[in-house]
């Protein structure tokens, strides 16, 4: 062999001896520390590892839910490293708060759910709320009690591996510690804090006011829940339905939307409680009339009765202010239409002569061009009462109203007569408003409650 291919020869060898060394330091490095972490991107799932008897990262240790990056903010796939940079409090990107981060690539970090401000009782509920599906910007969010795990148990060099599959892994994707957290409750279930308010007398039992409800289309009704123990120290329920599109729920308030059945279920913590709903009918075609709305069914019996029509294109404009013309028609459809001579051409004509002919318009000033006020429109359905013959009764007094100085003379009987009845009721001001004109949605209440009264 020539003297230049021997030392070649030996400088080969030198080096496969100093890659060897090096190899068994660096394995002999990764193997002294004791976990690797895996995320799987596609399941929000964490997959922590602990070294099977070869030294090898295989034997599955904990597993966490998680939520990785939303659209537009993918955590990157790949091989990574924990770092040396951990924070008990960071401030992130968008001005909240992580507790336990822990870097392993760059601005990537494990943490907790995002807080308002450096205070665990600043958790923003919502957030937590969407654990176990892509949220963050970037990041791998955590429960508390995990974020400070890894925090506390992951030395630097831990290795960290993001990838996808269907598989979450093997020891599965564990639920969140509590179903929901309420919008009023900022502490995570599982901060390991004393004075976390999850952890000191749990909510064991919900009671709820009803096991079962029926409503109709586009009407709303309460449920109550109350939570046992009376100590408990999270007592904040959440809602939720199990056929949203049949019944909706918001803080108990339960609306009908659609004929079916649907669950509706209170939660706090790991107690709950179901209410049953049946919904009948199906939603007036109306656009712009809200399900659940007070006026709901009152809007229902107005147009059953054909007093009120829509408006066109759909609408019935329940906020719409009812003209004078259209006040006199109603009444003068409450009457049946009786036959009255009209010099004046137009829709309104006849209903407008028939109501001066028996008196309904005296000492009350129509203009076709104006809505009609509250007082004036009780004044008119008192004096259709009265051609009808009807028992009048003048008992209620309009005292307990702050502004019973405001009904004009003229409708000073009638306002004592329509609140006798219940026809007329004030707001929740104690307020009657009698000059205020009147919309579409309170003409269809006062015409349910004249005519069932």
């Amino acid at each position: 062999m020539k003297r230049w291919q021997r030392m070649m020869a030996a400088l080969l060898a030198m080096a496969m001896v100093c890659g060897a060394l090096m190899a068994g330091a660096s394995a002999a490095g990764t193997n002294s520390l004791p976990y690797e972490i895996k995320v799987n991107r596609k399941m929000n799932t964490v997959t922590v590892y602990t070294q099977d008897e070869a030294g090898n990262y295989t034997v599955p240790y904990k597993a966490m839910i998680c939520s990785t990056g939303r659209l537009g903010h993918a955590t990157p796939l790949g091989s990574y490293s924990v770092t040396s940079v951990k924070k008990e409090w960071c401030l992130m990107f968008d001005g909240t708060y992580g507790q336990y981060s822990t870097q392993f690539y760059g601005n990537y970090l494990f943490h907790s759910i995002c807080y308002t401000a450096p205070d665990p009782a600043t958790m923003l509920a919502q957030e937590y709320n969407m654990l176990g599906g892509v949220a963050s910007l970037g990041c791998v969010r955590l429960q508390t009690a995990d974020a400070k795990w890894i925090y506390d148990n992951c030395a630097p060099g831990t290795r960290v591996t993001i990838y996808d599959s269907d598989d979450p892994g093997p020891l599965g994707k564990p639920e969140r510690a509590v179903d929901a957290v309420p919008a009023d409750c900022g502490w995570d279930p599982t901060d390991p804090r004393a004075e976390n308010p999850w952890t000191q007398v749990p909510v064991e039992e919900i009671q709820l006011s009803q096991e079962e409800l029926e409503l109709k289309a586009g009407d709303a009704a309460a449920l109550e829940a109350v939570c046992l123990p009376e100590d408990a120290g999270v007592k904040s329920v959440t809602w939720e339905s199990s056929a949203p599109e049949v019944a909706s729920v918001y803080g108990g308030r339960v609306v009908g939307l659609d004929e079916g059945t649907a669950v509706i279920t209170a939660k706090c913590g790991k107690a709950a409680s179901s209410c049953t709903v049946t919904v009948t009918g199906e939603l007036l075609p109306f656009s712009d009339l809200a399900a659940g709305a007070w006026y709901y069914d009152d809007m229902r019996f107005a147009t059953a009765k054909e007093l009120l029509n829509g408006t066109g294109d759909g609408h019935m404009e329940p906020s719409g202010l009812v003209s004078w013309p259209a006040a006199l028609q109603i009444v003068y459809n409450l009457a049946g239409r009786p036959a009255a001579k009209s010099e004046i051409p137009n829709w309104y004509g006849e209903a407008l002569a028939w109501a001066q002919d028996n008196g309904l318009l005296d000492g009350l000033t129509f203009d076709a061009e104006k809505p009609i006020g509250r007082a004036e429109m009780v004044t008119l359905l008192y004096r259709f009462a009265q051609k009808k013959n009807q028992r009048l009764t003048v008992e209620a007094s309009l005292d307990d109203f702050v502004d019973a100085d405001a009904v004009p003379a003229y409708a000073q009987e009638a306002a004592r007569w329509a609140v006798g009845c219940g026809i007329l009721k004030g707001d929740d001001s104690q307020r009657l408003n009698p000059e205020s004109p009147l919309t579409r949605a309170q003409i269809a209440a006062l015409l349910r409650r004249y005519i069932e009264k």
